[in-house]
């Protein structure tokens, strides 16, 4: 699987996603095509950070921002990675696995 960033973008928002593809200068705009974003929110009834998709309602989980939209680009904390992880793949990482190479 591709790293796993964090975008902070100009609307204040910050979207956690994997790059799926990096167009530069298509039609003179740079992009980022990311899959599966998710921005934190505040599960108001566990008072817990959580992840929530963002743009629930586009067509697929992969879309496409303008490069000109984002501030800053970093790693995540790898608690964060991993709950990102696991949100996205519905496999629970806090449980050992008894598969092993």
């Amino acid at each position: 699987m591709s790293e796993i960033y964090l975008f902070k973008l100009t609307t204040g928002e910050e979207v956690i996603g994997s790059v799926a593809d990096e167009i530069v200068n298509y039609n003179n705009i740079n992009t980022l095509l990311v899959n599966k974003p998710m921005i934190l929110g505040l599960d108001h009834n566990t008072r817990q950070l959580g992840g929530m998709p963002w743009m629930p309602l586009a067509k697929n989980d992969r879309v496409t921002i303008i490069g000109s939209a984002i501030i800053a680009i970093s790693r995540l904390k790898p608690e964060i990675e991993k709950s990102y992880l696991q949100q996205i793949s519905g496999i629970d990482l806090s449980v050992p696995s008894s598969f092993s190479l």
